[in-house]
């Protein structure tokens, strides 16, 4: 049989005692703040060598711009001196009509993971170097510590 006067008991304090336990949790406030202090910023360096292969540097700027942003990254364009993370992402013409798209992440170990990361990725045809920049900006981005 329980007494009505300890359930009465029960009712009005254990709510009270879960609320301070959440306040009082460190893990959830210094996240909580983490989120909302700092703002992740990234230098982009977009090159297309041999600028006859008819790939527009504007547009790839954009497309990379765009995916950053749509990750919540603030995007600089060449301020090297004023960021810590830089991407750079190089676009050649090889021999036989082939491209080659070299990535390069770099940044303080930690912003990035590992200090740095490289990828490169080739496509057999014109149309497909967006798709091959969009996935390396992909890749990168989960090497990104976000705040």
């Amino acid at each position: 049989m329980r007494s009505p006067i300890l359930n009465g008991l029960r009712r009005i304090l254990l709510p009270g005692v879960l609320a301070l336990a959440l306040l009082l949790m460190p893990a959830s406030r210094s996240l909580a703040t983490s989120r909302t202090l700092q703002t992740v910023m990234i230098d982009v360096h977009v090159t297309v060598h041999n600028s006859d292969i008819g790939v527009s540097q504007e547009t790839l700027d954009e497309l990379v711009e765009h995916l950053l942003e749509e990750a919540h990254f603030h995007v600089e364009k060449e301020k090297a001196d004023a960021v810590a993370i830089q991407l750079k992402i190089d676009i050649y013409r090889e021999d036989g009509g082939k491209f080659k798209i070299d990535g390069d992440l770099s940044g303080p170990p930690e912003e990035v993971e590992n200090g740095e990361d490289k990828e490169e990725k080739e496509a057999e045809a014109q149309d497909q170097i967006d798709d091959m920049v969009t996935a390396i900006v992909h890749d990168f981005i989960h090497f990104i510590h976000h705040a």
